[in-house]
């Protein structure tokens, strides 16, 4: 296949020669800029309970009320909120004549003993406001199992909460920076155990590997079949041992690198992440007018000569499309001539497998995109 650029619109057109054959919370938070790493209330009071019902652990604390309320209320309201409070499991609750009070939550730690001082206050409806919740007098279940959720909490703070992959957002930013740091070989078509020991070598870090994950990185074999040089290690990584059935999963504390077994872990190190801009801004290119005329030709030579063209990294779903029993060396693309954008002609392509293929922008750890095709 000869590919042809047109230097006078920038264009892309395909025109028959011969084939090429190719193979199948704060300021450090912001500049990492990690997808998983803000945990609402919510979800981090829901991952403690998690945590709690499967480990048989709990972090004792002393929960104490403050509640500020307005003299307004109708008479003994302000006592029935103290009883429920009481019931609930609170350890303490004291009434303050303060309608306007900062609902917060702060923490008093000595040596193994904290007392978690909840801030509240009942509003003009009569609903008891705590961070992050409110509750009525109908309520009462709920209430007790937010203060059992406070109780199990490591922490009142969500920057040390527990989150993706059992980190807290620390921890995952310094992951985040050791897989960051960018792939410096070539990819296509190298042996995936000599891509792991240069990501291993790059890193400075040890990457241990069950015995499963030792006997298919020793297939020789397997090799990745893309270009995958410039990305960060992380993604590379991930991508390169996801057609063996392996994954990356990080522990003890994000100090901790393995490459297991798919089926054996709940949680493991993706291949790239959502990205948090709009797809125009992280990935212009994508989006830049072009001329295209394409008749009768492989969906992979077709991908790879637009590759070449943005400089943006394809990356595949290898094994989602092995169990779809999609090759797509196999699947002709026809797109009449038309003035459109690059963006739009991967999907006009991909759309023509069938199944259909779709493709995803995504991050790498050092927040450069990528394109992941899959179904």
């Amino acid at each position: 296949m000869q590919i042809a650029h047109h230097s006078d619109t920038g264009g892309l057109k395909l025109a028959t020669s011969r084939h090429i054959q190719s193979g199948p919370n704060s300021a450090m938070l912001k500049r990492s800029s990690i997808p998983y790493s803000l945990i609402p209330w919510i979800a981090a009071l829901v991952l403690a309970m998690m945590t709690e019902v499967t480990h048989g652990q709990r972090t004792q604390k002393s929960i104490k009320f403050n509640v500020g309320y307005d003299r307004t209320l109708p008479v003994g309201m302000a006592q029935k909120w103290m009883k429920m409070i009481a019931d609930a499991g609170a350890d303490g609750v004291r009434l303050v004549s303060n309608p306007d009070q900062p609902v917060r939550l702060a923490e008093d730690k000595f040596k193994s003993k904290s007392t978690v001082q909840v801030f509240a206050k009942i509003d003009k409806r009569q609903n008891l406001i705590v961070e992050g919740a409110s509750f009525n007098l109908s309520d009462s279940a709920s209430l007790k199992r937010w203060i059992t959720s406070i109780k199990s909490l490591k922490s009142i703070h969500p920057d040390q909460q527990p989150g993706a992959f059992g980190l807290t957002n620390e921890q995952l930013v310094k992951v985040y920076e050791v897989l960051g740091k960018p792939y410096p070989k070539s990819t296509r078509d190298q042996p995936t155990a000599d891509v792991v020991r240069t990501i291993r070598s790059q890193l400075g870090v040890k990457i241990s590997a069950d015995s499963a994950a030792l006997e298919a990185l020793a297939d020789e074999e397997s090799r990745v079949p893309e270009e995958l040089k410039g990305l960060s290690c992380g993604t590379v990584l991930a991508a390169a041992i996801r057609p063996l059935g392996l994954v990356l999963t990080i522990g003890n504390e994000g100090k901790q690198f393995s490459i297991v077994q798919s089926k054996s872990v709940d949680e493991h190190w993706p291949v790239g992440w959502p990205i948090q801009e709009r797809p125009s801004k992280i990935a212009p290119v994508l989006f830049k007018q072009t001329e295209v005329d394409i008749e009768g030709f492989p969906l992979n030579e077709v991908l790879q000569a637009i590759e070449a063209k943005t400089k943006i990294p394809f990356v595949f779903d290898q094994n989602t499309m092995a169990r779809h029993g999609i090759e797509m060396h196999k699947v002709i693309v026809n797109i009449g001539r038309q003035k459109t954008f690059y963006e739009k002609i991967i999907r006009l392509c991909l759309a023509q497998s069938r199944p259909q293929l779709k493709a995803e922008i995504r991050a790498d750890e050092a927040g450069q995109p990528f394109l992941w095709i899959s179904r």
